[in-house]
């Protein structure tokens, strides 16, 4: 289930509280930023020291676009919702974001009163993941790379069946072998899922809160069960 960093109490309010919030929030951030990242990776650019070379992987930029992205995304739609005052909304927004993507199940603040919106947006960052190679649950983001450039590739060969298309992550093409290999295990965890959701429907809760609870146990968070309303699996 989530863990709160620091919960909120009226005597939190002011003074050194604040800051000492804003200074976990600061290093939650930063820590489940780089746990979501590649390890490997991580370790090659420390011994080369060369940390510029980070950059240059694909993933690692898909996935922190992602972030930004739906970041500024959430934060705004919920500046715009009114939901918290001023930079609040970023804050909270990305950290929130954070926490999804990279599957550690932290939260800042409550996110009952949050629109609807954005607490699908947190939950399909659920669902992704991190990069491969990373601490986080979820799909991953190599995967979805692989499964989008294939949609693409076969979107143009349809329009141009005499083309030759190759597949390339990161300029280097990517064999049928693992590309089938993505595909078999994408296939199996949306069977799993559906699965798990129709006999977690059983209990008697409602169709998205089986679909928290069974993405929550896929991805090893208990932040979507706590989006939809679920604090208390046990019953």
């Amino acid at each position: 289930m989530p863990i709160e960093l620091l919960p909120e109490t009226p005597s939190q309010t002011a003074g050194p509280y604040v800051h000492i919030g804003l200074a976990l929030e600061a290093a939650g951030a930063v820590s489940m930023l780089l746990a979501s990242g590649n390890f490997l990776l991580y370790w090659k650019s420390w011994e080369r020291r060369d940390f510029k070379s980070l950059f240059c992987d694909a993933e690692w930029r898909t996935f922190l676009t992602v972030v930004v992205v739906t970041g500024c995304l959430v934060s705004f739609h919920l500046w715009r919702f009114g939901v918290y005052d001023g930079w609040d909304n970023l804050r909270y927004g990305f950290f929130q974001v954070l926490s999804f993507i990279s599957t550690s199940g932290f939260t800042s603040t409550s996110m009952a009163d949050w629109p609807e919106f954005d607490k699908y947006v947190l939950f399909l960052l659920a669902f992704i993941g991190g990069c491969i190679g990373s601490s986080t649950g979820g799909l991953k983001v190599m995967r979805f790379m692989v499964l989008f450039k294939m949609t693409a590739q076969e979107l143009r060969r349809t329009l141009h069946p005499r083309m030759v298309v190759s597949l390339k992550i990161d300029g280097v093409p990517v064999d049928m072998k693992i590309v089938s290999r993505v595909l078999s295990y994408f296939f199996l965890v949306i069977m799993t899922f559906f699965a798990s959701m129709l006999i977690i429907s059983l209990a008697g809760v409602t169709p998205i809160q089986a679909m928290a609870m069974a993405v929550g146990c896929l991805s090893s968070v208990g932040s979507t069960m706590a989006l939809f309303g679920v604090t208390d699996v046990a019953s």
